[in-house]
């Protein structure tokens, strides 16, 4: 019988340092999340929706929704399958 694999999830942000994100998993297991380093790679420039999070002032209004990090300072549109825009905030899924 296979074993269901479980994807760790955020439980908790413990800190913010710069562009750090320090948080618990539902594992047990304590991490840090260098978002510098990603967004050297990612090469985000100031037309791109992630420029803000550039500004640690705005990185740091980080919270979880979902288990999820989310910015409510920072707005995608999506539409929906009835063609209707609608509003949610910027989100970045720490796996």
């Amino acid at each position: 019988m296979r074993k269901k694999l479980k994807t760790p999830r955020i439980l908790k942000i413990t800190k913010i340092e710069g562009f750090k994100i320090y948080c618990i998993f539902n594992n047990g297991e304590l991490r840090m999340i260098d978002f510098e380093k990603l967004f050297k790679q990612w090469n985000i420039s100031e037309k791109d929706i992630e420029a803000p999070l550039l500004i640690k002032n705005e990185f740091k209004k980080v919270e979880l929704r979902n288990q999820t990090f989310s910015w409510r300072n920072i707005e995608v549109e999506l539409v929906d399958e009835n063609g209707n825009v609608q509003k949610h905030p910027y989100e970045i899924d720490p796996l």
